[in-house]
């Protein structure tokens, strides 16, 4: 026996050390595997059975005495001396373990308090010893044990031997420390540590050389119940506290197999426990160990092993079940997992808000070679969010116990996003991929891309999220190929900048969005920042809630930062009256989204029919026409006109809060409803308009006689009349076109006249006019006066543009002539009836 023990102890020294740091105390301390003990050989077990000749014939004469009661199960309780003679044989064999190295050095004494024999109804033999301790040479206590209990192989008791066949332990408490060093010091009953070994190699080699020991050759197996273990890892810097512990070791034919229930104590988590199995194969070195957890927190699987670390950025309960391989060495090998998380949050830090989940599964394997862990199960459901993927993760660093980050790719199958209060919708896809880094300590992750897929959507995002200690900061960059109006504002976070999203909602209707591009920054203390940018087409877009929208619009729109901007590069709007109105270049922002309210500036620019046009300008904040007393209908033209506007972004604005201006030309102008009767033409007009007034100038035929005026709109209750002044032809021609009514040759050549017209509302119009008659002759033969065309004169008039028209006041004065009267027409136009108060020639004076 002493050369197999040899032999384990030389093969236990020729397993190397784990590198970088041994792997964490819970998988490997506790479960690693055993090498195959060799059978004691027959020599050595005769020379250990004498000593224990005269302690079983009391022990079998007891039994013997006491067979009629232990063929009911009574238990007999053995006399003093025979409790001292077990003491004395147990501290041989104690001596023994020691001077072969099988345990501490300082291990003195072991005492038993009492002993009680029983005998099972099928002739088993059982002895129980209570208050069983173990010391140190000084006294000190190492282990105490309330009961132990001993089953003995009845053939081996026939044959003089004390041969154990089981073993039952009762309240052991067991204190496990791993130092930073990779030493591992062992407390038993409570006490400091004080069983030291240099290695886990070390560790596993005692154990082995005291199952060698001739006593434990028939030993099957191993049971502890009410076990309390309490393991502190200093390399990974936790300590556990576990209680109500079972414990069951089997000396199998094809190795050894244990298994181990502990709950958790304290911790925070409630109901928490952990089942570890292990166990060994005698063909080979290595062993295979399985674990079971229910509501056990996620930061002490973490701790457990290296391919577990990255569940340590979650605050969460979490079951399932770990299976793993391990070397001789006790080192982590293939490892597969399948785990339920619990309600919980992913807690990167203290000073980075919480990410709150319902409910997660993951199922992986671990391969130590690769250091890769393949993801065949990644499932999250709660309310708000599900995701189904599956993928795979690196992990460098695992093979040595070291793991600060992992890098991992990820494919989806499902992803769906309903958070109660973020988006207006639930927003779905049906595949995708995700390439990511995550860094542990201090935590962020580095997103290289994710693309998510909804037919023929594509969204992809790229950048990077990280913990600090006064928040989150954040950037993170997005682009979407397509989508429709309704999917944008769905994917549009209902806090981030809602006045935008409102607008956006409310006023872009219809239409496809497409190249869009959005880019986030949050920093710890400022307010997030967004930037956005897409196309559209095919939209309908409300600048105003006033006016028609434009339909067909095609365009872009940004947001950066706090301004937010739409142009329509062209559409079209129907107008109340008139037709369409083709739209281009038009642009509405918004300069400061954070203002309450916001304001927005409206750049519109049009071109369409005069009358569209003129209904147009005519809808609030602007009415134009209603203002004038004018119909929409003013004649035939093309008007192209440009408007600025800027406004709150509230309902039912008041029209003073309201700023505007409007500018533009009317081409083609053709009208016979502008002066009653009369057609006006003009090729090109120009139009300007303020919340004050509305100008309208230029030059044109009035019934073919050529002009040019300026046209003036006030604006407002109290505003004046309009009027309109300006220059017109005075000539033969010009009498004839308007109908004067004055006698053919009365006038001739040509020259201009300044007028004005007065244009009250409900009135005929007042019109003044005045010539200096340069250019234009004049001849009354009846008088015998004439003027030539050069001479200078003076005409004034005053009129009343009614039906029919009268001039109230003529006054005349050239070449001699001076005359003040007033002018009737006929309804049908021509001359009525002249009369003069004052007529003065050279050789006549009078009325």
């Amino acid at each position: 026996m002493a050369q197999g023990s040899a032999a384990v102890k030389g093969r236990r020294r020729e397993r190397p050390a784990p590198a970088g740091g041994a792997e964490p105390l819970l998988l490997t301390a506790a479960m690693a595997p055993k090498p195959q003990r060799r059978p004691p050989r027959i020599r050595r077990r005769r020379r250990a059975a004498g000593p224990w000749a005269l302690i079983v014939l009391m022990f079998v004469g007891l039994l013997l005495a006491g067979a009629v009661m232990g063929l009911s199960g009574k238990p007999v309780r053995l006399p003093l001396w025979v409790v001292v003679e077990a003491e004395t044989r147990l501290n041989a064999v104690l001596a023994e373990a020691v001077a072969g190295g099988a345990t501490g050095r300082d291990v003195a004494s072991v005492s038993i308090g009492g002993a009680v024999a029983v005998v099972d109804p099928d002739w088993t033999p059982r002895l129980v010893l209570e208050d069983l301790r173990l010391t140190q040479a000084g006294g000190e206590t190492l282990l105490v044990l309330p009961e132990a209990w001993f089953t003995f192989d009845p053939g081996a008791l026939a044959g003089a031997e004390l041969r154990l066949q089981s073993l039952r332990l009762v309240g052991a408490h067991i204190g496990l420390r791993r130092l930073a060093n990779g030493q591992f010091d062992l407390s038993l009953g409570g006490a400091s540590p004080t069983l030291s070994f240099d290695s886990l190699a070390a560790l596993l080699d005692a154990a082995d050389a005291a199952f060698a020991l001739p006593a434990l050759s028939r030993l099957t197996h191993v049971e502890a119940e009410a076990l309390t273990l309490s393991v502190e890892d200093l390399a990974a810097g936790r300590t556990w506290d576990m209680g109500d512990g079972r414990l069951r070791l089997e000396a199998r034919e094809e190795g050894l197999a244990a298994a181990v229930g502990l709950s958790l104590i304290g911790g925070g988590t409630a109901a928490a426990r952990a089942e570890v199995t292990v166990t060994t194969d005698r063909q080979g070195p290595g062993a295979r160990l399985g674990v079971a957890v229910e509501q056990v927190a996620a930061a002490d699987l973490a701790a457990l092993a290296a391919p577990l670390a990255w569940l340590g950025v979650l605050d969460a309960p979490i079951s399932g079940r770990i299976d793993a391989g391990l070397d001789e060495a006790g080192r982590i090998g293939p490892l597969t997992a399948q785990l339920n998380i619990a309600r919980g949050a992913l807690t990167p830090g203290p000073g980075a808000a919480p990410v709150d989940f319902d409910h997660a599964a993951v199922g992986f394997s671990f391969d130590p070679e690769r250091e890769r862990l393949s993801l065949h199960e990644i499932a999250v459901e709660s309310p708000s969010l599900k995701v189904r993927a599956r993928g795979h993760a690196d992990l460098p660093g695992a093979a040595s116990g070291q793991v600060s980050e992992m890098v991992a790719q990820i494919a989806f199958a499902e992803v769906r996003i309903d958070p109660q209060g973020v988006f207006m919708l639930p927003v779905s896809f049906d595949g995708g991929a995700l390439d990511l880094r995550l860094r542990l300590s201090p935590f962020a992750v580095d997103i290289g891309q994710m693309v998510l897929l909804d037919g023929e959507r594509r969204l992809a995002l790229t950048g990077r999220a990280a913990a600090e200690d006064q928040g989150w900061r954040l950037s993170m960059d997005a682009a979407l190929n397509a989508v429709s109006h309704e999917r944008l504002v769905a994917l549009w976070p209902l806090a981030l900048a809602p006045r935008t999203r409102d607008w956006l909602s409310t006023n872009l209707q219809q239409g496809e969005l497409f190249n869009v591009r959005a880019a986030v920054r949050l920093v710890p203390g400022a307010e997030p920042r967004l930037q956005l940018t897409y196309d559209y087409t095919g939209a309908g877009v409300r600048f105003m809630p006033t006016l028609p929208p434009i339909l067909g619009g095609s365009g872009y729109a940004t947001l950066d930062g706090t301004r937010y901007t739409v142009v329509v590069d062209r559409g079209r709007v129907l107008a109340p009256d008139g037709g369409e109105i083709e739209v281009q270049g038009s642009v509405f922002t918004v300069p400061d989204i954070r203002e309450r309210p916001a304001r927005a500036e409206i750049d519109l620019n049009t071109s369409g029919s005069l009358t569209a046009t003129l209904s147009l300008l005519d809808q609030p904040p602007f009415g134009f026409l209603t203002t004038a007393g004018r119909p929409v209908d003013l004649g035939q033209g093309q008007a192209r006109m440009r408007a600025h506007v800027a406004m709150p972004l509230v309902r039912g604005v008041p029209i003073a809060e309201i700023d505007w201006r409007v500018e533009g030309t009317i081409e083609a102008l053709d009208s016979e409803v502008l002066i009653p009767g009369r057609r006006l033409q003009a090729d090109r007009l120009t139009l300007a308009g303020v919340p004050a007034a509305l100008d309208i100038a230029g030059q044109g035929t009035l019934d073919g006689v050529p002009f040019q005026a300026a046209y003036r709109l006030p604006l407002g209750p109290e505003a004046p009349p309009a009027r309109v002044s300006g220059s017109i032809e005075v000539s033969a021609e010009a009498v004839r076109r308007l109908a004067l009514g004055l006698p053919p040759g009365l006038v001739g050549g040509q020259g201009e006249a300044d007028f004005t017209a007065v244009l009250p509302k409900g009135e005929a119009p007042q019109l003044t006019l005045s010539s200096d008659l340069r250019g234009v002759s004049l001849s009354i033969p009846e008088i015998g006066w004439s003027k030539a065309r050069a001479p200078a004169g003076r005409l004034e008039v005053a009129a009343r543009l009614g039906q029919p028209a009268s001039v109230e006041r003529l006054e005349l004065e050239a070449a001699g002539l001076q005359a003040v009267g007033s002018v009737s027409l006929r309804p049908g136009g021509g001359l009525d009836r002249a009369r003069f108060s004052r007529v003065r020639t050279g050789w006549f004076e009078g009325a």
